[in-house]
């Protein structure tokens, strides 16, 4: 769990200073799931770091997600809902975050289902927002959406509490035009969203590369986390101009990963005290690798489906928009920087 921010690390944003490099080793590893028949979706999925779970969403069941240990690779069980708009249903599968004491949150907007450790639909929430909304975490214990304006999270009456600029009584930025709804709705459904313990993070939906996290917590402050320049470059040079996913690293540290997962800085761990951090490199950009994140001292990857032939005796890589594989490779030390305490520890 995080510890609690101070104050002065808050008050103007925390700087991220260059830190050390590593590099993702494919030379070694080993395989977690290994199958041609597995089509699995290459970003949605949750990360047990406690218990060593991968949760991954696949064709093989679409609106649930199928448990595999990070160990083996075994298949441990499958979660799933009935399709449909009525209680306990969801239309199709928009996200799954993990919840308490081993349950998970399955989610498509409108609404998320609370499913406790067997599978079991516990819980319905549908926020009371007037905005699309695309990502959910668990934000002290309770779920919680970002929104314009700040975060919604179900509060203990099972109404909603609202916190940045909502809770203030001053309400999300007036939209005065239709271009404008747009690109709130735009930038809504771009926007990512992950809780630790009594803390959230916001990485907003924008056209431009964001240079911040916006960081919140349930007291109601709002803060700034600036964002290492090089993922912001990296975000500059493809098409969505954005980072793309908050997760973390099981010690408390946020991972950020880059708008191209194939890239040659494809994320960065960052201690969200201090704002040290560590950039995380490919040898080389990828063509099929897709670093999803961290686990123990490993990058976690996605493989996607592939084939690769010889035209005109050059190499052309088929790339198909589904992972068959996972596979964890050890992180190498590049050298050079300070190193920030905390994160990836045992590498040193």
């Amino acid at each position: 769990m995080l510890l609690g921010l101070s104050a002065a690390l808050l008050s103007a944003g925390v700087e991220a200073s260059s830190q050390e490099a590593f590099v993702i080793d494919y030379r070694e590893g080993r395989m977690i799931i290994d199958d041609p028949l597995r089509a699995i979706e290459p970003y949605w999925y949750a990360m047990d770091h406690e218990r060593g779970i991968l949760y991954v969403n696949d064709l093989e069941e679409p609106n649930g997600m199928i448990a595999f240990s990070l160990a083996s690779g075994d298949w441990l069980r499958l979660i799933s809902v009935s399709q449909g708009e009525g209680p306990g249903e969801l239309r199709d599968l928009g996200g799954a975050v993990l919840a308490p004491e081993g349950g998970i949150y399955l989610w498509r907007y409108p609404k998320a289902l609370h499913l406790d450790s067997r599978g079991v639909v516990v819980d319905e929430w549908r926020p009371d927002v007037q905005q699309v909304w695309m990502d959910l975490c668990v934000f002290g214990g309770r779920p919680a959406v970002a929104v314009r304006g700040g975060l919604v999270r179900r509060g203990v009456d099972g109404g909603d509490d609202r916190i940045g600029w909502m809770s203030s009584g001053r309400g999300s930025p007036r939209v005065e035009t239709v271009d404008e709804a747009v690109a709130v709705i735009g930038e809504s459904m771009k926007t990512r969203l992950a809780c630790r313990g009594d803390l959230a993070f916001v990485l907003p939906g924008r056209t431009a590369p964001a240079d911040s996290v916006f960081v919140y917590s349930t007291n109601r402050l709002e803060r700034k986390l600036a964002i290492p320049s090089e993922l912001i470059e990296e975000a500059a040079m493809v098409a969505s101009g954005r980072l793309d996913v908050l997760a973390d690293d099981g010690r408390g540290n946020l991972v950020l990963l880059g708008a191209d997962p194939f890239a040659e800085v494809p994320g960065a761990v960052m201690d969200p005290r201090s704002g040290c951090h560590a950039l995380l490199r490919n040898p080389r950009p990828q063509l099929y690798r897709q670093f999803v994140g961290v686990y123990a001292d490993s990058a976690v990857v996605f493989q996607w489906d592939h084939e690769e032939e010889t035209r005109g005796g050059e190499r052309v890589v088929h790339v198909r928009d589904r992972a068959n594989r996972v596979s964890l490779h050890p992180l190498q030390p590049l050298g050079g920087g300070e190193p920030c305490a905390g994160i990836l520890p045992t590498l040193r």
